[in-house]
């Protein structure tokens, strides 16, 4: 690369930093710096994480994340307990009273956020970045790559939300024939310039899918049948595959997106806030052997 592309990449990076704010101190209220809010937002986006964990997606000290741990944990913000899966792993998790903060600081950064703009179209900066992102993601670094769909997917993606939704929420087997329906239909009336299918992979085994489907309103899409392996998890796949889904929907022409979910999907749902879908209706069903509350989230594109 040109020197001077060099200097042009770090003029945008002294530009959009300042007019960020993203090194203004107490930005957002609370005291907290920008590697304090780095922390604490990434441990509400990614649920379970383990401070090495953080230290590696953020590239920040493991001596100084767990200062910030700790400092969050004697407010009462955050606490720790073993992992499910191994004993000798303590993951991070937010309390009540730090959940409530969250909401307050995102509400906050939110706004600032906007302010900053001075303007600007967001959803065309946000697409801008976005575009960078794409340039810059490290696949080589996890191996994981996202395809589209191909022979044998279905099936897969059937069995494993059954196998899933078996534990939580607690679905029948029948849910395991409402996920193949879906997938039959959609392998038969795909439509590739509208819909697509997203499977993620690493070494030939699949990680995780999404999907965009088209709606009965034109401008509607749906965002179905999204999953990531347990094995996967903080790996920031969920988010790449919401990514490229999102930013599929936005190059079909849709302007809206909705999606179907339970209130028992904690880390999917907080996810979806993140990328600004909003809970427009929760209606209490019974479904697949068990009473669920079964949300509509839409957000527009």
């Amino acid at each position: 690369m040109h020197t001077k592309d060099i200097a042009r990449l770090r003029r945008f990076n002294r530009r959009y930093i300042t007019q960020l704010g993203l090194f203004a101190r107490d930005d957002v209220g609370e005291g907290l710096s920008v590697s304090d809010l780095r922390v604490f937002f990434e441990i509400i986006d990614d649920p379970g994480l383990t401070a090495r964990q953080l230290s590696a997606d953020l590239d920040i000290d493991e001596g100084q994340i767990s200062r910030i741990l700790k400092r969050y944990i004697d407010m009462g913000w955050l606490n720790r307990k073993r992992s499910a899966g191994d004993a000798r792993r303590k993951q991070i998790e937010i309390t009540s009273e730090g959940r409530k903060l969250y909401e307050t600081l995102n509400a906050r950064a939110d706004e600032k956020t906007l302010l900053r703009l001075r303007g600007a179209d967001p959803a065309a900066v946000a697409n801008a970045m976005d575009g960078i992102l794409d340039l810059l993601r490290p696949t080589e670094q996890t191996g994981v790559a996202i395809r589209d769909i191909s022979f044998g997917d279905p099936g897969w993606v059937a069995q494993r939300h059954s196998e899933t939704y078996s534990v939580d929420p607690g679905f029948s087997p029948e849910f395991e024939l409402f996920v193949f329906d879906i997938m039959a239909n959609f392998v038969r009336t795909k439509d590739p310039a509208r819909e697509r299918g997203f499977i993620a992979h690493r070494n030939g085994h699949r990680l995780g899918s999404i999907f965009c489907m088209a709606a009965d309103v034109p401008d509607l899409a749906k965002l179905r049948l999204f999953f990531v392996e347990p094995t996967a998890r903080g790996l920031g796949l969920g988010r790449r595959l919401m990514d490229d889904c999102l930013s599929f929907a936005r190059g079909a022409g849709y302007k809206r997106m909705t999606l179907m979910t339970h209130e028992t999907q904690s880390t999917a749902r907080q996810l979806y806030v993140r990328y600004g879908f909003k809970c427009t209706s929760a209606t209490p069903v019974h479904n697949f052997g068990r009473d669920a509350l079964e949300e509509i989230w839409d957000v527009n594109l």
